[in-house]
């Protein structure tokens, strides 16, 4: 995997400096002492490649137990997130320039202790993603992921762009929306929750946000992220 990197790009004389993921995995300490329910939020964008994603593309967000021995390390502390696990990313030119999509029920509650991978069941959703970042505009949507802690269930909802509006996400907008309980904003819908069963006391707390994407090419472009407890 290849160690994540920071590129600027600048839109309107704005500089927007972004994390890309590159077949990478990336950590970072959310600094939350203590938390019943905790947002994961990101605004990014992703860059196009031109055509459909075979082969069953991973992007998985959520949180991690510390910053090494993270998510698709070669053994993990403890993972615990949302995966989008569709078998193609279909490419649109609408409503954006590009764009890509899961379909519908390709998104679900994801676990990994060890070497030990446990899935559970989509809550219907699917995951969408805008790819034009190089052009003279961009166009940046939200990704909130929502945890519940439970015992043992854990609940994995958020807040996910819709596919069917042309958006672009301005920081300020992105950092009010993702304090809210009940976020509202064009273009981005509430995502169906779902479970799995998870033991922070056995495997580890979950005190860092952890996002990894599998594919070289396209690359994933991170603008923002932040964290916010719900509760």
């Amino acid at each position: 995997m290849s160690a994540p990197v920071i590129l600027k790009r600048i839109y309107s004389s704005v500089d927007d400096k972004r994390i890309i993921l590159s077949n990478g995995t990336f950590a970072r300490l959310h600094g939350v002492a203590s938390w019943t329910k905790l947002r994961v939020a990101v605004r990014w964008s992703m860059t196009d490649f031109g055509a459909n994603l075979g082969s069953t593309p991973e992007l998985s967000v959520g949180l991690c137990s510390g910053t090494t021995n993270i998510y698709k390390d070669a053994t993990t502390t403890h993972f615990l997130g949302m995966q989008a696990f569709g078998a193609t990313w279909t490419r649109a030119t609408s409503p954006v320039n590009a764009c890509y999509t899961t379909g519908a029920s390709s998104i679900r509650p994801m676990k990994r202790v060890g070497t030990t991978t446990t899935t559970g069941t989509s809550g219907g959703n699917g995951f969408n993603l805008t790819a034009d970042p190089t052009g003279s505009s961009t166009h940046r949507v939200m990704t909130f992921i929502d945890i519940t802690a439970g015992s043992p269930n854990y609940t994995i909802g958020g807040f996910l762009w819709d596919f069917g509006t042309s958006v672009d996400v301005t920081e300020s907008d992105f950092l009010a929306q993702a304090e809210l309980a009940s976020p509202s904003f064009t273009g981005h819908v509430a995502a169906t929750n779902a479970t799995i069963a998870a033991n922070e006391g056995t495997d580890g707390a979950l005190n860092a946000v952890n996002i990894y994407w599998d594919r070289t090419t396209p690359q994933i472009e991170i603008s923002d992220i932040a964290v916010a407890r719900l509760s």
